[in-house]
């Protein structure tokens, strides 16, 4: 989440937004809302992203079907998207050590 936030320039709400089918075969397809017109990212995804997200995803092979979002909130019950403000507590947890 933190390296697409410091790659990208992407928000927290944006972040969570992200779902399996957007980052399709490296390309540009993370959109960043501003104002409510999409935006494109306007490079491919790099080689550290993919693989970061490549090995996020890896141990969730047994993640639900009809979640489509990259980041969840658990691997367990209950399963459900992330919020924005859990980007933003993470952060500060991470920061603070």
């Amino acid at each position: 989440m933190f390296l697409l936030i410091a790659t990208y320039g992407l928000r927290t709400s944006e972040v969570v937004a992200i779902t399996l089918d957007d980052p399709s075969a490296g390309s540009s397809a993370i959109c960043k809302s501003i104002s409510a017109r999409p935006l494109r990212v306007g490079t491919s995804l790099t080689n550290e992203v993919m693989c970061a997200l490549v090995k996020h995803l890896k141990p969730g092979l047994h993640r639900p079907r009809h979640y489509r979002q990259i980041f969840l909130k658990s691997a367990r019950a209950p399963i459900g998207a992330l919020k924005p403000i859990a980007v933003t507590d993470a952060f500060g947890s991470w920061s603070s050590e």
